[in-house]
């Protein structure tokens, strides 16, 4: 159920709305069920999600059921295009970075295929360079593309090691700050649990938000995990 104040927001809203967008206990953002609205007990707002508003201080809905429309699956128009679509359709069962990235978004193990895709491309546009070379053609074009798929390497290597320094604990990632909002949440259960007073509680939390937001903080947290 809505608590008082979700329902002052609320009543700013058009009848025609459906859904309201809202930032869950858990940091995510979802649109949930308006009031009154038929649909399942989990689509339904909780007194935890904090509404979201948009620049005129009103409620973001959605007036329509979520999702995207269903695309309509067309059939290859002959047997060569059939056979090509089932080709790559292989082909993208087997890529290792599309593996990765559906197997775990956020894992190390998705920059480290990165980084062999990209070298793969670097050595097949050597191999086109030397070849417009042999050929007496102009191969600036393929050496500056090159050049650029090069410092690409460079860039996912030295991210790649980051990760590794800190023993794949991605600190900028959405799985890292769900993490760290949900200890916040219990250190604020066990503080209330515990008789601190609400002040209290507020002082505690500006303070620790200053001390976190600190480049020193991570710096010195992530050399923590290191060692």
């Amino acid at each position: 159920m809505p608590t008082k104040d979700q329902e002052k927001l609320l009543d700013r809203i058009y009848e025609s709305a459906e859904r309201v967008l809202v930032r869950t206990a858990s940091g995510e953002d979802k649109y949930r069920l308006m009031p009154g609205v038929d649909g399942e007990y989990d689509h339904r707002i909780r007194d935890t999600d904090e509404i979201i508003l948009n620049k005129k201080d009103v409620p973001v809905v959605m007036r329509k059921s979520p999702g995207r429309k269903k695309q309509v699956s067309l059939a290859p128009k002959d047997p060569i295009t059939k056979a090509i679509v089932a080709d790559k359709t292989e082909h993208l069962k087997q890529d290792p970075l599309l593996n990765a990235v559906h197997n775990d978004p956020e894992g190390v193990n998705v920059l480290h295929e990165a980084m062999k895709a990209i070298v793969t491309e670097c050595a097949s546009l050597e191999f086109q360079r030397i070849e417009a070379d042999r050929n007496g053609k102009d191969s600036a074009m393929i050496s500056n593309r090159r050049i650029a798929a090069l410092t690409k390497v460079g860039d996912t290597w030295l991210r790649r090691y980051d990760q590794i320094s800190t023993k794949g604990i991605d600190m900028e990632s959405q799985a890292f700050h769900v993490l760290f909002l949900y200890i916040i949440e219990t250190f604020d259960k066990v503080l209330k649990d515990s008789g601190v007073s609400e002040d209290t509680i507020k002082i505690v939390f500006s303070k620790l938000g200053h001390v976190v937001e600190d480049d020193s903080w991570k710096a010195e947290a992530k050399s923590r995990v290191q060692d």
